[in-house]
């Protein structure tokens, strides 16, 4: 209920293949010469660089990085986290340093499934993250929180 008020949808994987199989054809294999390069992430990430040995780096908008390695299976690239959460990855205009250090306590690392459209220029999926609410001193972390996500190949 408190998503539906704030305006929150949870999506389903399911809905989201739907939706994906609605509007986009994907490749059927993915191969590693097909995501190497330089991505413009989504929400709150500018870029990503992945790299041939499965491993890449996440440029925040804050200019902040982090890793992350990735594995693909057959049609699915998965791009996980690899390092310990730290304060600079959530704050914001919302959340100070203080609420940032209860926030990389508690919140699990970040990860990407995808499908890569046809054209090879699209990454489209779903990243499993957290949904933050403060209530005066009290910082709730959801490690449930699960969004829709979309990547374009800039190089």
């Amino acid at each position: 209920m408190l998503y539906s008020l704030m305006g929150i949808q949870i999506v389903t994987n399911n809905q989201i293949a739907q939706t994906q199989n609605d509007e986009y054809s994907f490749k059927s294999v993915i191969t590693i010469p097909d995501i190497l390069g330089v991505w413009k992430g989504d929400k709150g990430i500018e870029t990503v660089r992945l790299y041939g040995d499965n491993t890449g780096i996440v440029v925040l908008s804050t200019g902040k990085t982090f890793k992350v390695k990735y594995q693909i299976i057959k049609d699915t690239l998965i791009v996980e986290q690899n390092q310990k959460n730290f304060p600079e990855m959530y704050v914001t205009s919302n959340f100070t340093l203080a609420t940032a250090k209860i926030i990389a306590q508690k919140a699990r690392p970040q990860k990407w499934i995808f499908k890569l459209s046809d054209s090879g220029q699209l990454l489209i999926g779903i990243k499993e993250s957290i949904y933050v609410s403060v209530s005066g001193s009290q910082v709730t972390v959801d490690n449930t929180y699960v969004r829709e996500a979309v990547w374009t190949k800039i190089k």
